[in-house]
């Protein structure tokens, strides 16, 4: 694309819009699917949304990767570095803002260095010492 031509580029938009909404059905199948481990699974599993799942997930996100990698250098050469950059810490401020007050507001029930494993039922978790 040249410097001067600001046309919008409608296609890109489309393939942005088309990784992202592949995502829904690959969380789905993650619920359901006999290798990944997620925090939301089924106890009945399927081999075919197995299939799904790696299928998807084998080039879903490199391509968005890809395309906002893409979208971020024609930014750059549009806009120059530092409003580049300061565009980018907006965006991700309410992020870091929302984070911050979850992680005060929700105490951390592992031990330093270490992680717990969820107990079974009414079990508390299990803590190595």
């Amino acid at each position: 694309m040249e410097t001067g031509n600001r046309q919008r580029l409608h296609h890109w938009d489309f393939s942005r819009a088309l990784y992202l909404v592949l995502g829904i059905p690959f969380h789905a199948a993650v619920i359901y699917s006999l290798s990944h481990e997620w925090s939301v699974a089924s106890p009945e599993k399927s081999q075919l949304l197995t299939w799904l799942a790696d299928f998807l997930h084998s080039f879903r996100m490199p391509g968005f990767f890809l395309l906002v990698g893409l979208f971020s250098m024609m930014l750059l050469d549009r806009q120059g570095a530092w409003p580049w950059l300061k565009s980018r810490a907006d965006a991700a401020r309410p992020a870091a803002f929302v984070r911050n007050v979850a992680d005060r507001a929700v105490p951390d029930q592992r031990p330093a260095g270490g992680t717990c494993h969820q107990g079974h039922g009414a079990e508390p978790p299990i803590c190595p010492a």
